[in-house]
């Protein structure tokens, strides 16, 4: 969570300014003050989040390839399997760069690839016993909004509504198992 602080602070900054930006601080101290206390309560240590286990080495261990890859193809895993909406999201970037949305664009890029990337090094970049890829959603939800104004541009607009909805649907659909077959 506080790895994508610095998107928000630098976003509110070029949107409202300085004042803006440091209003942004107090919350974010404030909930990285009770992260640190909740830690040192439970585990002891201001660095802990739970994690610490010995029998398997954790942390970001995993080759960053491996990851992607895993990522990206594998059949238990794969985000373009469990949520192939995704294939918009380059489109959408680029509509918003079009636009201007330039301080939009590098959020949503910016929050994308560190989501990412620290997915794809995390010892256990597919999140444990879960079907898709579930590290991935704090980045690919905020990212989903850039399909918004690619999808609503005039010309091709319903050609456009008809594969975002073909594309969420798929997606909902391999998901759809998982909503009857127990743990």
């Amino acid at each position: 969570l506080f790895l994508f602080a610095p998107i928000v602070v630098w976003g509110l900054w070029r949107q409202g300014g300085t004042r803006q930006a440091i209003r942004a601080l107090a919350p974010l101290a404030i909930a990285a003050l009770v992260q640190v206390g909740y830690n040192v309560v439970r585990w002891g240590d201001p660095l802990n989040i739970g994690y610490s286990g010995t029998e398997v080495p954790q942390g970001f261990t995993t080759p960053i390839l491996d990851g992607i890859r895993g990522l990206l193809l594998d059949p238990e895993k794969s985000v373009l399997l469990f949520a192939p909406i995704v294939l918009l999201i380059p489109f959408g970037l680029a509509e918003l760069w079009r636009r201007a949305a330039r301080v939009a664009f590098w959020m949503i890029l910016g929050n994308l690839v560190i989501a990412f990337v620290l997915s794809a090094t995390w010892w256990d970049w597919g999140g444990g016993f879960t079907w898709g890829p579930r590290l991935l959603i704090p980045g690919i939800v905020p990212a989903l909004s850039a399909i918004a104004p690619w999808a609503d541009r005039a010309r091709r607009r319903s050609r456009r509504l008809v594969v975002a909805v073909v594309l969420f649907g798929f997606g909902a659909l391999v998901s759809a198992p998982s909503l009857v077959i127990g743990g």
